[in-house]
């Protein structure tokens, strides 16, 4: 069933002063009504804006002592004050979300979901708010990169997507697998592994309690992750559009960054021509998978 949490305009103002925002002056904070910015049709219900967020997926989200809290929660907050809007959370695994939106459940979806996954989910995204993708962790000060890896000790969670191109590259015996991320980053903690390899926000995320472990390098190219919305909501995108852009010129997404994931830069994506051309070879490559040995296709997935 899915849980929804309806934060009121008090403590969703509340929240945004103690806690992410650097844009609002003492006034904003002062002030605890909300004139909203966007009516109906644009939003479903007058006054609210209801946001799909998956809380299985922390730093995104997820229950801290009865709240949900993370980078996602912090960021649809920060785009409801700006709406004037109270806001209600739907925890919605990721692969519900185009269907939530197309169904009028939700108005917008924050499921760290990747912006170049658009057209595959039929949903559209009203702009980025940060990057993500996997990356190398380690205990002491190091240079590794992805071609300088051999006779290391490299830990990887089972089945992510840094293990599948670690695996890739140097094979399955070339890295030891761990059920967890978290795991993993007690190890190499331990002095066990010289790398960690893994999606960066979480193990920024996790490392905030074990200092001794520092961000390396990212592998590969971070995805963009967006704010979607439902496909032809024009104007609701425009809007959150604009938003995202305030949020991100006055400190803002920056501040959320930081206090969820530390010093963690901000990864870089594939330029769009390189992006077209992966996508284009992926296309490719699936279609030759099809036709010569369509069995391999699922357990290479």
């Amino acid at each position: 069933m899915t849980r929804v949490i309806r934060l009121s305009a008090a403590v969703l103002m509340a929240v945004l002063a103690t806690s992410v925002l650097v844009g609002c002056g003492s006034d904003d904070a002062d002030d605890m009504g909300l004139e909203p910015q966007v009516e109906p049709p644009v939003i479903a219900e007058a006054g609210l804006l209801r946001v799909a967020v998956d809380q299985s997926y922390p730093p995104f989200a997820g229950e801290d002592e009865g709240r949900v809290v993370g980078v996602d929660v912090d960021v649809a907050s920060a785009v409801a004050e700006r709406l004037g809007l109270e806001i209600e959370l739907v925890d919605t695994p990721a692969e519900e979300v185009a269907e939530k939106l197309a169904a009028g459940e939700v108005d917008i979806a924050l499921a760290a979901l990747p912006i170049t996954q658009g057209i595959l989910a039929d949903v559209s995204f009203a702009g980025s708010y940060m990057t993500n993708g996997p990356a190398f962790f380690s205990a002491t000060e190091t240079t590794e990169t992805v071609s300088t890896l051999a006779g290391k000790r490299v830990g990887v969670q089972e089945g992510s997507m840094a293990y599948w191109m670690l695996a890739g590259l140097y094979g399955e015996d070339a890295v030891i697998t761990y059920p967890l991320l978290k795991d993993a980053i007690v190890d190499a903690d331990a002095g066990n592994l010289d790398l960690v390899a893994g999606d960066a926000a979480v193990a920024a995320y996790i490392v905030r309690d074990y200092p001794s472990l520092r961000f390396v390098e990212q592998i590969g190219y971070a995805d963009a992750l967006g704010v979607a919305i439902a496909k032809d909501a024009d104007e609701l995108e425009d809007v959150v559009r604009a938003i995202l852009d305030e949020l991100s010129s006055d400190g803002t997404l920056a501040t959320i960054r930081v206090k969820w994931l530390g010093d963690l830069p901000e990864l870089a994506t594939a330029p769009p021509s390189e992006e077209l051309t992966s996508s284009v070879e992926a296309t490719a490559g699936d279609a030759a998978s099809d036709t010569e040995d369509s069995g391999d296709t699922a357990d290479s997935e």
